[in-house]
């Protein structure tokens, strides 16, 4: 369609044809009209789908919730089928022969293709960092971020604990109390990854001032979707840099090294760790000179 910038890579078309032996696909409750494949080839149409279903394709039963992605292998013939075993008012077929694109990010009905081994839908980044030096040769971090919208697809760190029913989270809207917070690196290698306190962290509402205190909106107005912010040393919440937790200042005296961002709920199922809304980059913070 004019307007729509071409994708980074399909799994396959006329022009790459191949024998498609697996299909990574995320089921969506809130069905959606494929762009590349008509109803002459797929019979999967925009509609509301059951949130919690049994699906079978090629032999294969996925107990599927919303958001959750799974792996199937194709039919044989030119199309495969999707029988929903607890309503076959659902059933469906997508073309899979490569005659029509394959196009990851592309939704199929209540299936959004998420690619194969060779071509896959690159995760959205909801979060980033960069460390630099102000004009008064400070240095500061600064954070972008923005899950106004954020879908499933998104790099996030899997820390749940097997007995809580509720991690990984699903509701990914914004909240008040939503934080960011920078780890070291090697806390990924934990056999919980970041089951610790933040070096350093913030609401994401860093640039709010209400009654008095930068950053004190967990219990009062509006979520911060997505902003801009500079977490400095002049201006860092107290409660974000005192106590356990440090400055900018004190992580160079004691060497610097490698940190890595975090946006987080405020809760969990035994905090730390937190539940992770999404992974960032990472960020080299320098040591004292």
């Amino acid at each position: 369609e004019d307007g729509c910038e071409p994708p980074p890579c399909v799994v396959c078309d006329r022009n790459n044809k191949k024998t498609v032996t697996e299909l990574i696909l995320r089921y969506n409750t809130d069905g959606m009209n494929s762009e590349y494949q008509g109803e002459g080839y797929a019979s999967c149409r925009k509609g509301t789908y059951p949130d919690d279903t049994r699906v079978r394709v090629n032999g294969e039963t996925f107990n599927l919730k919303n958001g959750e992605e799974f792996t199937i292998t194709p039919d044989d013939g030119a199309e495969t089928s999707f029988e929903f075993l607890d309503d076959d008012d659902e059933d469906c077929f997508i073309h899979t022969s490569c005659s029509v694109p394959i196009v990851p990010g592309d939704q199929i009905g209540p299936f959004e293709i998420i690619g194969d081994s060779d071509c896959k839908k690159k995760p959205e980044e909801c979060i980033s960092a960069t460390v630099r030096t102000d004009d008064e040769d400070n240095v500061v971090i600064d954070v972008t971020f923005d899950y106004a919208d954020l879908s499933m697809d998104r790099p996030f760190v899997d820390n749940c604990n097997d007995r809580d029913e509720n991690c990984p989270i699903t509701d990914l809207s914004p909240k008040r109390s939503d934080f960011i917070g920078f780890y070291p690196c090697d806390a990924a290698l934990d056999k919980t990854p970041f089951s610790i306190e933040p070096t350093i962290w913030s609401y994401t509402c860093y640039d709010d001032i209400r009654n008095g205190k930068v950053g004190q909106c967990r219990r009062e107005g509006d979520a911060t979707a997505a902003a801009t912010i500079t977490f400095d040393d002049e201006t860092v919440p107290v409660f974000g840099s005192q106590g356990v937790y440090s400055t900018i200042g004190e992580i160079m005296e004691k060497g610097g090294g490698c940190y890595i961002v975090l946006l987080n709920r405020i809760n969990g199922f035994s905090a730390p760790p937190y539940y992770n809304i999404c992974e960032g980059n990472t960020i080299e913070i320098p040591p004292m000179n």
